[in-house]
């Protein structure tokens, strides 16, 4: 991998930042989104017309809450920041350096909004959306 940066290192697939010995946080460029998610976006694309469906019938239904909602588009997905904690028992990092990530296991995840002020106790921020 080459050193952009001290504790930095990119790739065409990823960028890597060392958390602590042998831990890494890992952004996938587009381009290695674009090989994770292609087969998800395609299947998108299959339903895009049902999802506007849905999404038009519950407009009729509850407006504001139907605005709260959109149809993605695979730009939006391509578009969309991920990243990843990776770890090895070695010491060396876990990817090959010229080969993209293929797989990821979810263990926790968290959608931030840039409006919301997440309280630093861990309670819940207020939801529009009662469920």
């Amino acid at each position: 991998m080459d050193n952009t940066q001290e504790g930095l290192e990119e790739t065409e697939y990823l960028q890597a930042r060392t958390i602590s010995n042998g831990v890494w946080e890992v952004m996938l460029q587009r381009t290695n989104r674009e090989v994770l998610f292609g087969n998800a976006v395609t299947a998108i694309a299959n339903v895009q017309r049902e999802a506007e469906l849905v999404l038009s019938n519950l407009q009729r239904l509850s407006p504001d809450l139907a605005s709260l909602f959109g149809v993605r588009t695979p730009t939006q997905i391509y578009d969309t920041p991920f990243k990843v904690i990776c770890e090895s028992d070695t010491g060396n990092f876990p990817f090959g350096k010229t080969q993209p990530v293929k797989q990821f296991l979810a263990v926790s995840y968290c959608w931030r909004h840039e409006h919301y002020d997440w309280p630093a106790d861990g309670s819940r921020p207020p939801s529009a959306v009662a469920f």
